[in-house]
């Protein structure tokens, strides 16, 4: 499995020093968050929260129709969800969520003039960087969860709320108009992320054992400018 991920990351940050275009691109994204606890008398009830996505990309036309690209995008991901367990207060959950996502595409591309039309598929490898999470009893007060700091910024790393490494999978669609580009695309999220039993939703007398699992889904929707870097009609396929 190691020595996979090694050999596509190591394909993936190749193109660049390959690459035929350069772009920059940014835009809005709606991250769902899949949670969910083991327990009969446990439901979470999800919101779909808004944020923002912005990084470079480099792609690389093989051929007339195929290529592949590499993006590097700060992601800004935001979550609420409402946590309900037995009689106990409900809690409400906001997290911010700062990711670095590394998505390696293989597209194919159909050029009519001077706009191009791509479909993509490919790995998403993300690492968390930095969030906060902020929870409270769902009151009238709203009574603060956590008591100390810690609790709601040290999120990402061994013995903390959430891994630090994500691999999703993402998929979608590209319109580039001479060199404007507008792009949607979809990541799930495929491994659990989650490390502890369910203490980061508040729940202390829930008793050990009980699985508990975290996801993301992505929706992101950029607006981009691409810059050629080889012009050459021989060494590019996009002309």
């Amino acid at each position: 499995m190691r020595k996979t991920l090694f050999i596509v990351l190591f394909i993936g940050f190749s193109i660049p020093f390959f690459g035929q275009k350069l772009g920059i691109q940014a835009g809005y994204s709606l991250t769902n968050t899949f949670a969910n606890i083991d327990h009969s008398q446990c439901s979470i009830k999800r919101t779909p929260v808004s944020g923002f996505t912005v990084g470079p990309l480099f792609s690389w036309d093989f051929h007339k129709h195929f290529g592949a690209d590499i993006a590097v995008m700060a992601n800004m991901r935001n979550a609420d969800f409402v946590v309900s367990y037995k009689e106990n207060t409900p809690t409400i959950f906001k997290q911010n969520l700062y990711y670095l996502d590394i998505p390696l595409h293989a597209y194919y591309k159909q050029v009519i003039k001077n706009t191009s039309l791509t479909i993509f598929v490919g790995p998403s490898f993300n690492i968390g960087l930095d969030g906060s999470n902020y929870a409270k009893e769902q009151t009238e007060f709203e009574k603060p969860i956590f008591d100390s700091e810690k609790d709601q910024t040290e999120l990402f790393g061994e013995e903390k709320t959430y891994k630090r490494f994500e691999i999703g999978i993402d998929m979608g669609i590209a319109v580039e108009y001479k060199n404007i580009l507008f792009k949607a695309s979809y990541m799930q999220g495929l491994n659990n992320i989650t490390q502890n039993a369910a203490t980061p939703y508040g729940i202390e007398d829930i008793g050990s054992g009980i699985k508990q699992t975290y996801q993301h889904g992505v929706f992101s929707f950029y607006v981009g400018y691409t810059f050629n870097l080889k012009k050459s009609k021989d060494k590019t396929y996009s002309k």
